[in-house]
């Protein structure tokens, strides 16, 4: 698979008996941006959150030319800890900038109940429905966030009725007005 993965252009690719400090180090090199974490980032266990930005700001803070990374972590289905996974990089990558989660798992999405969020409406249902009908905008993205542990984070599809919601001409739009505000998705 690590062939196949390439070909399909990741910009890494491991075999599973990888260790996992290399991982770490590998994760880091193409997460890294050039700016040094804060010295007192670095000694704490969990940075505060930032404040959640007003649509307001959202709108204002549109940075031309800035390329965020999009970084996928996938599994077969049934696969243990890609939740766990994608949670942990998404902390870590917020002492480097805006970082935005989004748990785009149609079959079991857990981000939801792993970050301890009791909101159940599905914020990629939200932002797919309006790429779907041309308006998808910075105020559809600031409404369909949850600020939550540093990071934003876009809920799930836990119902098999709405998967149909979800498709490639969807997602790309989702990620395109991302990178327009957000360091690491």
């Amino acid at each position: 698979d690590v062939e196949r993965t390439a070909a399909l252009g990741a910009a890494a690719t491991l075999p599973l008996d990888t260790p996992p400090a290399e991982i770490a180090e590998r994760i880091a090199e193409l997460a890294y941006r050039g700016e040094e974490p804060e010295p007192e980032a670095e000694a704490a266990a969990m940075p505060p959150p930032p404040p959640s930005p007003t649509r307001r700001q959202l709108r204002a803070e549109a940075k031309v030319g800035r390329e965020a990374r999009i970084i996928a972590v996938w599994g077969p289905p049934g696969s243990h800890g890609r939740s766990s996974l994608a949670a942990a990089l998404a902390h870590a990558l917020v002492r480097y900038g805006r970082v935005l989660l989004i748990d785009a798992d149609l079959a079991a999405p857990s981000l939801t109940p792993r970050l301890g969020i009791l909101d159940d409406v599905s914020g990629l249902a939200t932002l797919s429905r309006r790429a779907n009908q041309g308006r998808l905008d910075e105020e559809v993205l600031a409404g369909a966030v949850i600020a939550s542990h540093g990071f934003d984070l876009v809920t799930g599809i836990g119902r098999a009725d709405r998967w149909r919601d979800i498709s490639t001409a969807t997602i790309e739009p989702i990620l395109a007005l991302a990178r327009e505000h957000y360091d690491a998705i």
